[in-house]
């Protein structure tokens, strides 16, 4: 019978020690992960809102006026670190010749970016939201509906690419 510390175990994946520089290229991967549970979670949320039968009006406002803080804290910080995760594991990628990391790193922080891009018209729909002095009837519900088709574009169009880019640049990264 063989013991059990003579049994060897193969692996594909390289050896990985917790260290800084190894960390650093793994946060855009973390933060567009974030970023998309985040979106996925507004979108169950808020939903709900648009259901003229079971939503007053008013409380779309009530919601907006106490989540819209701590909600653009998370995107701002995700953002942020998709940013800083990207540069840094773009620079980091260059020292692997042969690597499509360094170009999937640049393109997922630029898509992570263009969430920003959309922030005039998702603006826009919030201000009435949560304007105060706007009681005309289905006001808020029509640009809650509106703020829902914009972050499905958003979503589609920078978040869910941008967590494709960093997922294959850090896969690219760490089996060079």
């Amino acid at each position: 019978m063989t013991s059990p510390t003579s049994l060897t175990t193969t692996t594909t994946l390289p050896p990985f020690s917790l260290q800084f520089k190894n960390i650093l290229p793994l946060l855009p991967l973390i933060t567009s992960t974030g970023t998309l549970t985040y979106a996925y979670a507004e979108t169950l949320f808020l939903t709900p809102l648009t259901d003229e039968q079971r939503v007053p009006e008013p409380v779309i406002r009530t919601v907006w006026e106490r989540t819209f803080y701590p909600g653009l804290s998370a995107i701002l910080s995700f953002g942020v670190g998709s940013l800083v995760g990207g540069v840094a594991g773009y620079r980091m990628s260059m020292s692997k010749p042969g690597s499509v990391a360094g170009v999937l790193y640049a393109s997922g922080t630029v898509l992570s970016m263009v969430h920003f891009g959309f922030v005039p018209w998702i603006a826009k729909t919030i201000e009435a939201m949560i304007d105060p002095t706007d009681e005309k009837p289905n006001r808020k519900r029509d640009n809650q509906k509106r703020w829902l088709e914009l972050h499905f574009v958003r979503t589609c169009v920078s978040d869910i690419p941008a967590f494709i880019a960093f997922l294959g640049a850090t896969t690219a990264y760490f089996l060079v």
